[in-house]
């Protein structure tokens, strides 16, 4: 019996209830403390200076607070001068990709690139 009770405890301890109505959503109390956003998961920005599809992915070169920089990304469809948010990822120096016939210095492998439609921290 003891065995039950702690099963039902426990269901019940991961449950969670909902704001009450009024309550503010995470978004907005970020802005009413003032918080800077972090974009979620993709806290980084860049400008899309090219874009080369290859297989499943896209390699993405950007210019950043910090200079130019190569992502890859799940295949994303995404044009010159767009903005984009990224988050962090794998880094691999001196990378050649067998499909471009090309070494890349370093790229950063990322799990999702977004377009940004607002402002963010570059890097």
């Amino acid at each position: 019996m003891r065995n039950i009770a702690a099963l039902i405890l426990l269901g019940l301890a991961g449950t969670t209830q909902a704001a009450p109505e009024g309550h503010p959503g995470t978004g907005k109390a970020a802005q009413a403390l003032h918080l800077p956003d972090k974009g979620g998961a993709l806290p980084y920005r860049g400008k899309v200076l090219e874009a080369i599809d290859s297989n499943d992915y896209t390699y993405i070169r950007l210019a950043t607070e910090e200079g130019e920089r190569w992502l890859a990304a799940p295949r994303i469809a995404l044009k010159e001068g767009a903005m984009v948010r990224f988050g962090d990822g794998t880094l691999m120096s001196n990378f050649y990709s067998k499909k471009l016939k090309r070494t890349f210095d370093a790229v950063l492998f990322v799990s999702e690139v977004k377009l940004d439609k607002a402002g963010g921290k570059k890097k």
